[in-house]
């Protein structure tokens, strides 16, 4: 049976790897893919194939993703904030923004991410900028529905 616990474990792991490497090629997604299932021996061929897509698709959505969390956060640039939670709200970002998850379900298992993985302080951080990212998504949701916003 697929977990979304285990998926979304191993996405972050492998997203945390490709902000460390890239996604150059093949070579370097089976170094990836061997790591995550070295970190996660009870994960399933099928959850594997669900959180590499998970993460690729959240490494290629980094730029609005970092985009939105400088604006909420001036003073922790992207580049100043921890790979772990730059990798955790990266992939919660994503979720929320393409609709994988409902919003609230997103920041939850992310700040389970941060304390599983992170410093002390990150859980409260990642929770605070993604309440923030939820509410400037839900905003934005909302001018598009706007009548004559077409």
């Amino acid at each position: 049976m697929i977990s979304a616990q285990r998926v979304r474990v191993a996405a972050f792991q492998m997203l945390y790897g490709l902000d460390a490497h890239g996604a150059s090629d093949e070579r370097a997604l089976e170094l990836l893919r061997g790591s995550v299932l070295e970190e996660n021996q009870d994960l399933e061929p099928r959850e594997l194939r669900l959180a590499e897509k998970l993460a690729l698709a959240a490494y290629e959505g980094r730029g609005p993703a970092d985009a939105l969390f400088e604006s909420l956060s001036p003073a922790w640039p992207v580049s100043r904030q921890p790979a772990v939670d730059r990798s955790i709200l990266r992939l919660a970002y994503y979720e929320m923004s393409s609709g994988k998850a409902p919003p609230k379900v997103a920041i939850d298992e992310a700040v389970e991410l941060a304390r599983r993985f992170s410093t002390e302080k990150s859980p409260a951080f990642v929770n605070a900028l993604l309440d923030a990212a939820m509410r400037t998504l839900a905003g934005s949701a909302a001018k598009d529905l706007e009548p004559g916003a077409c």
